[in-house]
């Protein structure tokens, strides 16, 4: 039997809000997380409103875990643990939604291109990934998931082409 779906919190869930825990480096928190992934990727599938990406506070849990898919193709799931944005650069403004904030869209300035670094949940390994245009877009309101933000909270990135966290 197959386990039911979780349910998307909507704002204004207080977990929305709160930041995320880092997921240990250990084989059973990994295990974990990387069930809440292939979970949370089921989610955003089924989602009636097309979804590109979700964060374990999207569903309910505070572990620093984010999935996200930029081609709707399943063999372009991602699952990162972990991640947090090391560089940023350029900025574009486009117009961007949340699965937990049905019905608004607001246009959002975001930096163009990313450097983020993480635990691939699929790979099985540590990666740093460069990512430009809509992917980054989407990495970056998922690390603001992450970190307690919704997109509606945000304002004007500050490019740099310093790193930001090491």
């Amino acid at each position: 039997m197959t386990a039911p779906l979780a349910e998307i919190r909507l704002h204004p869930s207080p977990i929305l809000r709160t930041a995320s825990m880092r997921v240990e480096n250990t084989w059973t928190c990994r295990k974990e997380a990387r069930e809440l992934a292939d979970q949370m990727l089921a989610v955003m599938h089924a989602s009636p409103t097309p979804g590109v990406g979700l964060a374990a506070q999207q569903v309910g849990r505070l572990l620093r875990v984010m999935v996200w898919n930029a081609t709707g193709l399943r063999s372009d799931d991602h699952a990162l643990a972990n991640a947090y944005i090391i560089a940023r650069y350029g900025i574009a403004r486009e117009q961007e939604a949340c699965l937990s904030l049905p019905g608004v869209q607001r246009v959002k300035p975001r930096a163009q291109t990313v450097r983020i670094r993480g635990y691939d949940l699929f790979a099985k390994e540590s990666v740093e990934i460069t990512a430009h245009g809509f992917e980054a877009r989407i990495l970056q309101h998922e690390t603001d998931h992450l970190d307690g933000f919704l997109f509606i909270d945000r304002r004007e990135p500050k490019p740099s082409r310093k790193k930001v966290r090491t």
